[in-house]
């Protein structure tokens, strides 16, 4: 019972965190590239459903990424402050390395995204597609469940959307990833 609700919070978590806050952030992004890129994205409960159910019919074989807790510091109120540029070019960029920003809610998803910007300095815009990819957590907050929130990000003279997978159950040390790099402060 407990699991079920767990994924009907998740799944109404991600219903509710479609819009995106940040001032200047993409209101609405349709670009077929982009989801061809972005893969099997689902949002709402069609989403949550089929992910649990391939779970489920693969033995329930759900990346587990060791629930760390980070604690995370913040530049200004809607920032992260971070100190590290990856070196590893999957990070961020694949579901099996996601950006793990921890708090449990989208707000600190954007406080990561808010401390980037293109490799030139240029603003970043960026909208969540959806949620992917189911995966155990201590962390989560019904059962042992997670769901990683998949990003389209845009700047000035990018060919085509970059896709990014952010974690916000667990919380990992905060990397610049590659193809980015930091806000001035």
């Amino acid at each position: 019972m407990s699991k079920l609700l767990g994924v009907c919070f998740i799944v109404l978590l991600s219903v509710a965190c479609k819009s995106v806050e940040k001032p200047g952030a993409m209101a609405d992004y349709a670009n077929p590239r982009a989801e061809e890129e972005a893969g099997e994205v689902r949002t709402g409960a069609e989403g949550a459903e089929e992910a649990e159910g391939a779970a489920q019919e693969a033995g329930d074989e759900r990346l587990d990424y060791g629930s760390p807790r980070v604690q995370q510091e913040l530049l200004d109120e809607h920032t992260f402050l971070i100190r590290e540029y990856a070196t590893d070019k999957s990070y961020g960029y694949v579901e099996q390395n996601p950006i793990m920003v921890g708090g449990g809610s989208p707000r600190n998803q954007r406080r990561f995204l808010n401390a980037l910007t293109g490799p030139g300095g240029e603003q970043i815009s960026y909208q969540r597609r959806g949620s992917c990819c189911f995966f155990r957590t201590q962390n989560g907050i019904f059962g042992d469940t997670g769901l990683l929130d998949v990003y389209v990000i845009t700047y000035a003279g990018l060919g085509a959307p970059i896709i990014l997978y952010i974690n916000m159950y667990d919380s990992d040390v905060l990397k610049v990833p590659v193809g980015f790099r930091l806000k001035a402060p």
